[in-house]
């Protein structure tokens, strides 16, 4: 399959590539993220709560809780006026958790290169989930949100205020250019609101739908659609056999697919389920904005073949290119549209 790009779009193809790159070197480092839970983790999160960590894209990023919208946290450039209009990503976190704070990295790294990102939670709420774990917050807050018109409700809250002359938002956003993203519990609530007919793409991070759901869930699972009643290009992350999604990833990339939806699968057989999202490593960020500005353009005037460029020969060629087996990473499409 050849991959087309629109003419016009130079920094797309630069994104392409440098999610093939990146994708290589953070992909191959995963297995020895430290797990979620430890003392680093923690001791690292509770640095991002109390400063942002800044991306490598070309804008400085703010985060911040909008007066009019207190149970989400927004993660986009400092300064708009320089950024251009932004496509829209409303991201769901791993374990449907009501905060984003373990993900402050990847998100500052994706609105670094010109994204707003409306995430699911307050990033001032304790990272807290355990068996032993109280269900709501000392402020009463919950500590999950299974709802995926959360998701839902982010992208209505975007249109409004891109469309309200009062707003600092207003006609700075690209209502055409809007994702759905989430890792893991989040991943199957970015799939599920992706039924919204204004979705672009869905980006769905170690996760997709059980087939069978099983009889005792890891913990409460979101709503479900049909894969016939979804529209969207969908690209699923994953890792290999001893990521707890691998296979719900593969059997949904195989699901989209007989449902003839524009699919785009990629996996490496060593990394494990947390991969880097919540690991202090950049480029693995870079990777997720890298995709989500592919999937986010849609078809234009004048497009070309970009010849050989097959995603998955990209993969291979930028895997040889730093060393890495071309074996490793695993990567699958389906009738992906030009761009």
């Amino acid at each position: 399959m050849i991959f087309h790009l629109p003419a016009t779009a130079r920094q797309l193809l630069r994104a392409a590539m440098t999610w093939s790159v990146m994708t290589a070197a953070v992909l191959a480092a995963a297995p020895t993220a430290t797990p979620v839970g430890s003392a680093s983790t923690l001791e690292r999160i509770s640095l991002w709560r109390a400063e942002l960590p800044q991306g490598t894209g070309p804008h400085r990023v703010m985060r911040l809780i909008e007066p009019d919208f207190p149970e989400y946290t927004v993660y986009r450039p400092a300064d708009m006026r320089r950024a251009g209009k932004l496509p829209i990503i409303a991201f769901a976190n791993g374990a449907c958790r009501n905060t984003s704070t373990e993900y402050a990295a990847f998100l500052s790294e994706l609105a670094s290169h010109g994204y707003l990102i409306i995430a699911v939670g307050r990033d001032d709420q304790p990272f807290e989930m355990g068996p032993n774990t109280a269900q709501t917050a000392p402020d009463g807050r919950p500590r999950q949100v299974i709802d995926v018109s959360v998701l839902v409700r982010a992208v209505d809250w975007a249109a409004a205020r891109n469309a309200d002359a009062s707003s600092p938002y207003h006609r700075r956003l690209r209502t055409d250019r809007i994702a759905y993203m989430g890792h893991s519990c989040g991943g199957m609530q970015a799939l599920t609101a992706s039924a919204d007919p204004r979705t672009t793409t869905a980006v769905v991070l170690n996760s997709g739908y059980y087939r069978t759901p099983p009889a005792r869930p890891p913990g409460p699972l979101p709503e479900y659609r049909r894969w016939s009643e979804l529209h969207a290009p969908t690209a699923i992350f994953t890792g290999g056999p001893k990521d707890v999604a691998y296979r719900i990833a593969l059997d949904s990339y195989e699901d989209g697919v007989a449902a003839k939806l524009p699919m785009f699968l990629a996996s490496l057989p060593t990394a494990a389920h947390s991969g880097a999202y919540v690991a202090p490593d950049r480029d693995w960020s870079r990777c997720g904005a890298g995709m989500a500005g592919l999937a986010t353009e849609r078809r234009s005037q004048g497009t070309r073949a970009v010849r050989g460029c097959a995603l998955r020969a990209v993969h291979e060629f930028c895997l040889a290119g730093c060393g890495a087996p071309r074996s490793s990473l695993k990567t699958r499409v389906a009738a992906w549209p030009e761009a």
